[in-house]
């Protein structure tokens, strides 16, 4: 009996279907379109089905593209299903028995999927399946992305179905308080490292970061306060506000100071840049002083504060 058997049969098949190619195309852009198929395909397989929206921006592309992406599954032979609701996934079946892949196979695959930022929980998942030997050596590591990606499909889910969570145990960072939080989780940030999620017991929309999240237990209760839930995008330490407080800071980093920063806040990177007489300069607008003022403080033969005078004062205020 003829199988028709769901995968890829052939990785440069589906860089040659799903990347128009040209004489200029950079090789690393061709990467980028087979890391988004890769990850279409690994959202696909994941239970519940999922919407095209959620789906697009999940690997960060527009609606047409995933429904071109879906076109192209189906002619590798990819089963693609499509429910009442219009959520798509990828059929299940008892006698699927896909090939291995070749070492070239696997290189050009691992090539692309490092294009994907680190943070997002998807990475490491798809590496550690493809038995990465460089970014997935450490075991403690391989655990940690386990448990995030795992984090992350519940969450995806409740949000997909509109669901109430819990998150068991989570540890917030300013109380230091450990207990379990009852929320509607609305999105996660463009890093991947927090849910935005509306918590009735504060009546306030907040930031959890998922490293310290325990669990989550989803509720078969739907969404009670959605004409609540806001999403304002997070500053570079991770902070939000819900009024027009903000400041303006100015730092002077030496290159250990930048380091150890970005390796603390890693938003933070994009807003550093370099002077012309070679010194490391962070410009950005916060919504709180609280975690540089802490910053600064750790380290503070390696900063040299500008402005603003909010912050001046604060240090200067502080013990």
């Amino acid at each position: 009996m003829h199988h028709n058997h769901h995968y890829i049969k052939n990785v440069e098949e589906v860089g040659i279907v799903c990347v128009r190619r040209s004489n200029n195309i950079l090789l690393m852009d061709s990467h980028q379109r087979i890391a988004r198929v890769l990850q279409l395909i690994t959202l696909l397989r994941a239970r519940p089905a999922k919407a095209i929206r959620h789906l697009a921006k999940a690997i960060n592309t527009s609606d047409r593209t995933i429904y071109r992406y879906l076109d192209t599954l189906r002619s590798l032979g990819f089963d693609i299903v499509q429910d009442d609701y219009m959520r798509f996934s990828i059929a299940q079946t008892q006698d699927m028995a896909p090939l291995p892949f070749s070492d070239v196979e696997l290189n050009l695959i691992r090539s692309a999927i490092y294009s994907i930022p680190d943070s997002n929980p998807l990475r490491d998942r798809i590496l550690a399946k493809l038995g990465d030997p460089v970014n997935m050596s450490a075991h403690s590591e391989i655990l940690l992305r386990t448990h995030l990606g795992h984090i992350y499909d519940a969450l995806y889910s409740a949000m997909d179905n509109q669901l109430q969570v819990i998150l068991k145990n989570y540890q917030s960072i300013h109380s230091a308080e450990v207990k379990d939080r009852l929320v509607e989780p609305i999105d996660f940030t463009p890093d991947y490292k927090c849910v935005v999620a509306y918590e009735a017991a504060t009546n306030r929309t907040n930031y959890y970061n998922l490293e310290r999240i325990e669990s989550v237990i989803t509720l078969m209760q739907p969404f009670k306060n959605s004409n609540k839930h806001n999403f304002v995008t997070p500053d570079i330490f991770g902070f939000n506000g819900t009024d027009d407080i903000s400041f303006t800071i100015h730092l002077e980093l030496s290159q250990r100071g930048r380091l150890l920063l970005i390796n603390d806040f890693p938003s933070t990177e994009a807003a550093i840049t370099l002077s012309d007489n070679n010194k490391h300069v962070l410009k950005a607008e916060v919504k709180s002083l609280i975690p540089i003022v802490r910053f600064i403080k750790g380290i503070p033969a390696e900063i040299k504060v500008v402005g603003d005078d909010n912050l001046i004062r604060e240090l200067n205020g502080s013990d």
